[in-house]
């Protein structure tokens, strides 16, 4: 088979050349022709990147490429005129990383050249393009990675764009997965040691809350702790203390015990002191928000957390601008009561949290591992927490049924109107008693009696996870300086009665009242066809 034909270089690349090689600046060789019409600027940025690409000299080359980044970067040009340089340049440029014929190293010398035109070659592209594909995607990774800053905030923000493909936070689609970022990892452990040391024991949790690609995350553990940049020993020190982590913990706390050793000094990303907090009530499905305030020139960036009480920490993301508007949003969003919530009391909320992690076996969302340092220097362990009702002085209460007397039309306060009962149980029950009126209205029959057993059957069983929601929410109430309202009195004592069976559960009127209007709105999900509250909460989401 004859070889494969070398291109002929466009007659503009001569006069271009020669140029160069009487010594002009690379600039003025740009410049040359930057008021000229779209035609002639497109000649002379394709000769540009053909002498940049394919010249014999390096010297030159590298000089061409300096002119062509210059001529694309100027300013003062006309958008068509800008469009005809990159355009013609593109090219030329896509021509030769495609051309068999030229070196992996000359193709490399490219890649600064494909970004200026705004086209730059991915990852996904080196298979077909270059004959050694793992040293070239290493290059275009190291490349990548060199331009992110070693911070929390950009590791999450890359990681997340990832999460279009499954990758973070979560769930992973498998361990090829967590081994594409390990490989990052890996890449950058040569190149960017201090993003490494914070990305890799990242990826460690990412992996464990997965449960894929453990095996090699524990692992390059290794090579974080190999680059002994201080954040290194940081963030392993985290990762060991995570709720339910397991060997990777272990691990973890060996490699950190190794940097002390060697005399490596911890050190935490930059961030400065938070000036306030905040903290929501529960809803209906035991999830709240907590989150701390940083100043950020003349705004605030925030720190936020989503914790649920059957979960422990949903997820965990950092706002850079604009958190005090957050938090005016959410109290308007239907509003939701919100309260003042300093450092040690969010520090709590999170343990809390943890202890439930704990206690399940299931990892906190990496995301925890990344921020955790904006919670204070402090270690933060996992430690149950109970809510602190002393506001209401509940101790001084006769406990009769007195104390629920008119309790039901609390049943309408947004503290609890979402805490009825919405349990897999309470779907079926009413699935197995919907009926349909006409062709579109659905209702669904309970006589007395079926509701006293789905009360003491179905709705009972949540009575503890009742009784606490309606604590915490008494309690962000109370730190917020309510505790003194009537309503908040009257609920603080349906709360007595509820944790001390002061009355039978279902002869509660508050429980009677919350139940019933639940009920209904089990219902309308039911007929929508959902058959839990997961299912009616994913559809809402989607919609």
């Amino acid at each position: 088979m004859p070889a494969a034909r070398r291109p002929s270089p466009p007659a503009s690349v001569f006069a271009v050349r020669a140029a160069l090689v009487a010594g002009h600046r690379p600039e003025r060789a740009a410049a040359a022709r930057a008021g000229a019409a779209p035609a002639a600027a497109a000649a002379h940025a394709g000769a540009l990147a053909w002498l940049a690409a394919r010249d014999a000299d390096g010297r030159l080359r590298a000089e061409a490429g300096r002119a062509l980044e210059a001529l694309l970067g100027r300013t003062g040009a006309a958008r068509e005129l800008r469009a005809a340089r990159a355009d013609a340049a593109l090219a030329t440029l896509r021509a030769a990383i495609d051309d068999p014929a030229l070196s992996d190293e000359r193709k490399l010398e490219l890649l600064p050249l494909l970004e200026a035109c705004g086209d730059p070659v991915h990852p996904d592209e080196v298979g077909r393009s270059f004959r050694r594909p793992e040293h070239a995607h290493r290059v275009l990774v190291g490349r990548q990675l060199a331009a992110l800053p070693a911070t929390p905030q950009a590791i999450d923000h890359e990681l997340r764009l990832a999460g279009a493909r499954g990758l973070w936070p979560g769930p992973l689609n498998g361990t090829a997965d967590v081994d594409a970022l390990l490989t990052i990892g890996s890449i950058a452990a040569g190149s960017h040691p201090a993003l490494a040391a914070l990305f890799l024991p990242a990826v460690a949790a990412a992996a464990l809350h997965a449960g894929v690609g453990v095996a090699r995350a524990l692992e390059e553990l290794g090579q974080a702790a190999a680059t002994r940049h201080p954040y290194a020993l940081h963030a392993l020190r985290e990762l060991a203390v995570l709720p339910a982590v397991g060997a990777v913990g272990e691990r973890a706390r060996r490699l950190a015990r190794e940097l002390e050793r060697e005399g490596i000094a911890p050190a935490a990303p930059p961030g400065p002191p938070p000036v306030r907090g905040w903290a929501s009530i529960v809803d209906g499905a035991g999830s709240r928000q907590v989150g701390l305030l940083f100043r950020a020139g003349r705004d605030r960036a925030a720190f936020c957390l989503l914790l649920n009480d059957l979960e422990g920490v949903k997820d965990v993301f950092f706002v850079p601008s604009g958190g005090a508007r957050l938090v005016r949003g959410l109290e308007l969003a239907g509003g939701v009561p919100v309260a003042p919530a300093d450092l040690p009391f969010a520090r709590a909320l999170v343990a809390d949290s943890f202890d439930l992690h704990e206690r399940t076996g299931r990892p906190a969302p990496a995301p925890c591992l990344l921020y955790r340092h904006l919670l204070g220097e402090e270690p933060l362990a996992a430690r149950p927490r109970e809510p602190d009702l002393s506001a209401y002085a509940s101790d001084r209460w006769p406990r009769t049924p007195a104390l629920v007397l008119g309790s039901e039309v609390l049943a309408r306060l947004p503290l609890c109107e979402e805490l009825y009962c919405a349990s897999d149980a309470a779907y079926a029950f009413l699935a197995a008693r919907m009926r349909r009126d006409g062709v579109s209205r659905v209702h669904f029959d309970v006589d007395a009696d079926e509701f006293r057993d789905y009360l003491t059957g179905i709705a009972s069983e949540e009575r503890e996870l009742l009784t606490r929601r309606l604590a915490l929410n008494l309690e962000v109430e109370a730190r917020g300086g309510r505790a003194h309202r009537r309503e908040n009195q009257a609920l603080a004592r349906v709360v007595v009665a509820l944790a001390e069976s002061v009355l039978p559960f279902e002869e509660i009127p508050f429980v009677q009242a919350l139940n019933a209007a639940g009920m209904a709105l089990v219902a309308q999900n039911v007929a929508l066809g959902h058959r839990s509250q997961r299912e009616a909460n994913e559809a809402a989401e989607r919609a």
